[in-house]
């Protein structure tokens, strides 16, 4: 496969629009469904000439591990970031979104993969740190939580109906 690469290096964006496959290993994602995955590096012009296919096929970044582009058979494409939570093969796979092709360039997508990355061997979850900033409590939240814990059992009602009125309508 390596001896193909270097022989055919220079029609690889043909062989992604025409389908062709050299190293076409079958991996299941994080849905449990089949995705044909293709190795290769991600640059602008890949992502330009990837066609839509009848399945649904990833390209995989040659530098960075798990950097990847997926590309549906509606013609959408995605960049994700593959990796593992804890280290092993027992350990949670996830899959974060980056961005979609059209708006995002290779390159904007391939630093933030790389941070992602640099992350991830510091142990740490790129994936959870934006799922718990997600979970966080809004505003309304800690309001309606000042309220019940400190304002209501600790204020007179002057001051009470106050508080009320400010975030009500300025806050």
């Amino acid at each position: 496969c390596l001896l193909f690469f270097k022989t055919f290096r220079a029609c690889w964006c043909q062989r992604v629009s025409l389908g062709f496959s050299p190293c076409g290993r079958q991996l299941a994602d994080r849905k449990g469904a089949e995705v044909a995955e293709r190795e290769v590096r991600l640059t602008q012009r890949v992502v330009d000439a990837a066609r839509p296919e009848a399945a649904r096929y990833a390209l995989s970044d040659t530098d960075i591990p798990g950097f990847r582009l997926l590309v549906w058979p509606s013609g959408r494409r995605g960049f994700y970031f593959r990796y593992r939570v804890g280290g092993g093969r027992a350990a949670t796979v996830r899959e974060p979104k980056i961005g979609e092709a059209p708006a995002m360039k290779a390159e904007r997508a391939r630093a933030i993969a790389s941070d992602w990355a640099a992350q991830v061997r510091l142990g740490g979850d790129p994936s959870g740190t934006r799922q718990a900033a997600r979970s966080a409590p809004t505003m309304t939240e800690l309001f309606d939580r000042y309220l019940s814990d400190h304002a209501r059992p600790n204020k007179k009602a002057s001051s009470l109906a106050e508080d009320e009125r400010l975030i009500r309508d300025y806050l």
